[in-house]
């Protein structure tokens, strides 16, 4: 089956171009090779490249009432050694937005270098990385959860922090699944030893049901349950077998266009949303 063609090594490089095969009509986005310059050369960068951003904003699912997109900015030591070390992500910066927002969202993120600290140290722009929930989070269900959440600690005498409180409740209050997110490894034997994986997820849920973004470190594959075309009904563990994924469901996603640890986060293709 002619298929995807990855002139992608493991290292791959900015400018990678990936070249779709025919029987995969779609759309191929090629890194932009003139990226958004930074705000100043004070100020953290987080949007490389605005179009690729305003491309993926209009590929996201419009939002209906009380809907809204959560995005969260980490500091993660894998990518620069210097930063404190934690069992965790360091967690930067959380805010929610819409499509119509997300570049002025982004933007609203860069600040002045050394205004995002971790445990007295100024966090490098190496190691920045920024996340969406590609599924939509509901407002009014975090609210009810939120006012039960607090009750119980004021009840408990436990600390009050309700605005961390509000976004960790946006955080989880997931109002409908648009995609099942498989996050792949490029250091995973299985995608060196078999490069037409992603071939093999397309011929099992149909190829309007699949869309690509490039990481740092691999892929995420996005697959749009409504849309999935299959004669097979538990399509879900047989991708998992296919692709060997770190983790799979409703997970965040790098934004297309943005830094992840010094690499430019890009939509390989959107077949299933154009």
């Amino acid at each position: 089956m002619a298929g995807f063609k990855f002139r992608v090594g493991l290292a791959a490089a900015a400018d990678t171009t990936i070249i779709m095969g025919a029987r995969h009509a779609g759309v191929a986005m090629e890194q932009e090779k003139n990226d958004s310059p930074a705000p100043s050369g004070t100020h953290y960068q987080i949007i490389k490249n605005e179009l690729a951003v305003r491309d993926f904003a209009a590929w996201l699912p419009p939002l209906v009432d009380d809907e809204c997109y959560y995005i969260k900015l980490f500091c993660r030591r894998k990518y620069d050694q210097t930063m404190p070390q934690s069992k965790t992500y360091n967690l930067t910066r959380r805010i929610v937005t819409n499509p119509d927002s997300l570049v002025n969202s982004l933007r609203m993120m860069e600040v002045p270098l050394g205004a995002y600290n971790l445990r007295g140290v100024g966090v490098s722009q190496e190691s920045l990385a920024v996340y969406i929930s590609t599924n939509p989070r509901c407002r009014k269900k975090a609210t009810f959860n939120l006012i039960k959440t607090l009750v119980d600690k004021v009840q408990n005498n436990a600390e009050l922090r309700p605005h961390s409180a509000a976004l960790t409740e946006i955080h989880r209050a997931k109002s409908r699944a648009n995609f099942v997110t498989f996050d792949i490894d490029v250091d995973n034997p299985l995608i060196k030893a078999n490069s037409e994986q992603f071939d093999q997820v397309i011929e099992l849920v149909g190829r309007e049901a699949v869309s690509l973004i490039k990481t740092r470190g691999g892929y995420h594959l996005l697959v749009e349950p409504k849309k999935v075309v299959s004669e097979i009904k538990n399509w879900h563990p047989r991708i998992v077998e296919i692709t060997q994924p770190d983790q799979t469901g409703d997970i965040l996603s790098p934004i297309p266009g943005c830094v992840q640890g010094g690499h430019t986060v890009q939509m390989v293709t959107s077949m299933g949303r154009q």
